[in-house]
């Protein structure tokens, strides 16, 4: 039954300040550690495109494919990225776009979906990179938007990570939300858990309204995004998922704990008292129950890293 929730009463909020082109310092950046190394370093980057024209009124490229069209748009490199991952990571337009020409030509649209040795597809890095254009270009093209990276992140839990809404819209738009939505990650996370994880609010307003499932549990201790406010004390998350009714309020981890018991575990008063108000139930629990999930509780972490 859906039903009305009594909301904090907190100061006004800047939704998703990550989603500046400024990062704070706290924020993961676009190009983290992990990431970083997955594209390669633009030092050796320039090896790898010697043939790639520094302007766009060069016929390089066209000239390569009219040559030997095949060997071209299917050679990886030593890292295992093609020339579109080379060229998205150079932010070349007009290099993607003759290479997803070439690709149209010879009926060879499986090449869009090549993985370098990070398993990162070109949307990956496109996304990664920010080049909103691209995106679109290649899910225009129908491109696989399910497939993993290293950290069993696709392309749209990497969106949600930087809270690029931009970008998750465009692939909204584009491709099926039910299959983007309910992937999770090798963390176990799925998109609404990382964008709650990062704070990014707008991000989970999204998602929300795409349907996502506001009660999705995480696949290693089953939590809900309700119960990453209520232990980590954000009430601005308790707030916003207050105006939801589908929201259980008493949804509880595989361990059988409630958002009220890990509010009242890290003495978050305010946030207890306000679950308590709207009918969450207070359960008692074995102590072994307790120092397990406690233990799990410091072990979050987003491609490996710990928040």
């Amino acid at each position: 039954m859906d039903r009305k929730f009594r909301k904090l009463d907190l100061q006004s909020t800047s939704f998703d300040s990550a989603y500046s082109s400024s990062h704070s310092a706290t924020s993961l950046s676009s190009f983290d550690t992990d990431d970083k190394t997955s594209v390669s370093s633009y030092s050796e980057l320039k090896s790898e495109l010697t043939c790639i024209p520094e302007t766009e009124d060069d016929d390089c490229l066209d000239f390569s494919v009219s040559k030997d069209s095949s060997h071209l748009l299917s050679h990886q490199n030593d890292e295992g990225d093609s020339l579109l991952h080379l060229a998205i990571i150079r932010e070349s337009l007009q290099i993607a776009e003759d290479y997803i020409h070439g690709v149209r030509a010879m009926d060879s649209m499986y090449l869009l979906n090549l993985q370098n040795n990070f398993f990162q597809t070109p949307l990956h890095l496109a996304v990664i990179t920010k080049q909103l254009q691209i995106v679109e270009i290649l899910l225009k093209c129908n491109v696989a938007v399910d497939i993993p990276d290293y950290y069993g992140n696709t392309a749209l839990h990497i969106a949600c990570r930087e809270g690029n809404i931009d970008i998750a819209q465009i692939m909204f738009q584009y491709a099926s939300n039910h299959l983007m939505l309910d992937l999770r990650n090798y963390d176990g996370l799925t998109c609404l858990h990382i964008a709650a994880l990062q704070k990014h609010y707008r991000m989970i307003e999204l998602l929300l309204s795409k349907g996502a499932n506001i009660n999705v549990q995480d696949g290693k201790s089953g939590r809900t995004v309700l119960h990453y406010a209520a232990e980590h004390g954000n009430a601005t998350l308790v707030n916003l998922l207050f105006n939801y009714s589908q929201l259980d309020i008493n949804a509880t981890t595989y361990s059988g704990m409630s958002a009220l018991y890990l509010a009242e575990g890290r003495n978050h008063i305010e946030i207890k008292q306000m679950l308590q108000l709207n009918g969450a139930a207070i359960t008692d629990y074995s102590s072994d129950e307790s120092e397990e999930e406690t233990s799990i509780a410091d072990d979050f972490c987003i491609n490996g890293q710990p928040i």
